[in-house]
């Protein structure tokens, strides 16, 4: 889990958690990857989900500031 302020933050994230030492992986397709699944807007907290199918790698979701405004009422009752 990740707190991401932008593209910069989010790019090295995503390759540190992703693609650490996966030598084996095209640089373009990481490129790819990365610009597919990035946030919606920033900031966000990025996370890996469990995986839904045996076919995909990751399942990055994104948690953002409405969602954290919203739990965080709740908590205050």
């Amino acid at each position: 889990m990740e707190l991401l302020l932008n593209e910069s933050e989010y790019d090295l994230w995503v390759r540190a958690t992703c693609f650490s030492g996966d030598d084996l992986i095209d640089e373009a397709d990481i490129v790819d990857y990365v610009f597919d699944n990035r946030p919606k807007k920033y900031p966000c907290v990025g996370y890996l989900a469990p995986v839904q199918s045996p076919l995909d790698s990751f399942n990055i979701q994104f948690i953002y500031t409405e969602q954290i405004t919203e739990w965080a009422k709740q908590f205050s009752m």
